[in-house]
């Protein structure tokens, strides 16, 4: 048996393996917060999913807190990276021909590769506040 805490998302060194536990939160992030109002607090969202998720409840609160707030800061900066990438490869389509210009799409990955992975935490609290408002609008109000 492994010694110290267990981890909501345990670090190993193959990366599928890991990107499927970090998909897995993310899941469950999206179902505590399908299922309660949407929050802006981890703390909340932790205990409302240690109290819906058994699977949760033997994880020590500090170490699913840090963990949630890494998986959704991990989601966030790719989202964000993923507007930046799709803004630049937009600058080279051509709606005459409905194609892309190579160079600028070479140079759109290139700009997206040469990025930061870590968001400041501006560039965070703007990310979760779009992804906030699209939820919002997708699941509707709660009634």
């Amino acid at each position: 048996m492994p010694r110290g805490r267990p981890r909501a998302l345990p670090k190993g060194s193959a990366a599928f393996p890991s990107q499927r536990e970090f998909d897995d939160l993310l899941w469950d992030v999206m179902q505590t917060c399908l299922r309660h109002d949407l929050t802006t607090s981890v703390r909340q969202l932790v205990e409302w999913m240690q109290r819906d998720f058994p699977k949760y409840e033997p994880i020590p609160y500090r170490t699913l807190r840090r963990d949630v707030t890494e998986a959704m800061h991990w989601a966030a900066s790719r989202l964000y990276r993923l507007r930046l990438l799709k803004d630049d490869v937009m600058l080279g389509f051509n709606e005459a021909t409905g194609l892309f210009d190579e160079a600028t799409v070479d140079k759109a990955f290139a700009a997206a590769q040469a990025r930061p992975t870590k968001l400041n935490q501006d560039q965070f609290l703007k990310t979760l506040q779009i992804v906030h408002e699209n939820v919002r609008r997708i699941v509707g109000p709660k009634t």
